[in-house]
């Protein structure tokens, strides 16, 4: 299981019917996709394309943050070097 909730909604509705789905499987695909009805920016997509857009997006904040992490530990380390 991933933590991007996008990316498992996406794969959800590629791979599996609705009726086959579990209750908890049917709740998260409802609300990702809750989220491109209110989205304007979304409009004229089809759902796949939008979580596809929504996956890429998370996936690219998660890599930033964990630059942000790598960049504050180089900067500590630096700082110890200073010191």
């Amino acid at each position: 299981m991933s933590n991007n909730i996008f990316k498992e909604a996406k794969q959800l509705l590629a791979t599996k019917p609705v009726e086959e789905m579990t209750e908890g499987e049917v709740l998260k695909v409802k609300v990702v996709v809750s989220l491109l009805d209110i989205l304007p920016e979304f409009k004229g997509l089809t759902t796949l394309e939008g979580l596809e857009n929504l996956d890429q997006r998370l996936e690219m904040m998660q890599l930033l943050v964990r630059l942000a992490r790598l960049l504050n530990l180089l900067i500590w380390l630096q700082s110890l070097k200073v010191r």
